[in-house]
């Protein structure tokens, strides 16, 4: 959803050895580049390929997001394998949680680090499930909550991040906190509401914690 029509190469034929990784890496910014990703049936060992293939990309970059899907398959199989610590995206319904415990359960299994959950497409009802339901459940820290705006497929439509299309929308001062947590940055809310709750009220969230818990455990890996 960057305004890309077209690849010439993605990972696909990187792993089939018709690409080198590098031929198949696009600048969308200067801050960020893409690899494409296109999996047409490859073969259990061409997935197996991609750990090796992206070692060679840590030199030039501060930091490599792999989003794969959900479904337990070879892709978050080889997803899994190829990276240093995992974020678990899941929605607060029953049958989302249901995927969510397989794949942290397969995590632990090929003890990968899981540094905690993202909460994704919440309404704020009283029928979704909560932050402390699904913590207990998944005895995994939930690290940053994100509501579902109908801003998003707006910047989708534009080819433009949110966070730059929207730079102040709720949304997008989430996903910034959640980066500069990773990052093992300080992020200053801008929002002058925000500004006058945090400082009138004393309850803390709970993601706001974990992100605190998780960026002091980062600093020590």
């Amino acid at each position: 959803h960057y305004g890309f029509l077209e690849w010439k190469n993605t990972l696909h034929d990187v792993l089939n050895n018709k690409a080198s990784i590098k031929e198949a890496v696009y600048q969308y910014s200067e801050s960020l580049h893409i690899l494409p990703s296109g999996f047409h049936g490859e073969k259990n060992t061409a997935f197996l390929k991609l750990k090796q293939h992206l070692v060679t990309l840590k030199h030039y970059y501060d930091l490599i997001l792999i989003d794969t899907t959900p479904a337990l398959n070879k892709e978050l199989l080889a997803a899994m394998n190829a990276s240093d610590e995992l974020f678990i995206v899941t929605t607060p319904d029953h049958p989302t949680l249901s995927c969510t415990m397989h794949a942290i359960k397969l995590a632990k299994i090929k003890k990968i680090h899981i540094t905690g959950m993202i909460l994704n497409q919440v309404l704020g009802k009283k029928y979704e499930l909560n932050i402390e339901t699904l913590e207990d459940h998944t005895q995994t820290p939930i690290v940053s909550v994100l509501f579902k705006d109908k801003k998003i497929p707006k910047s989708i439509s534009k080819t433009i991040p949110l966070t730059k299309l929207y730079p102040k929308s709720k949304t997008a001062i989430n996903f910034k906190k959640l980066a500069s947590a990773i990052i093992k940055e300080n992020f200053e809310d801008p929002s002058f509401i925000n500004k006058i709750k945090s400082r009138f009220s004393k309850k803390v969230e709970r993601d706001k914690i974990n992100r605190v818990i998780m960026n002091h455990h980062l600093s020590l890996r």
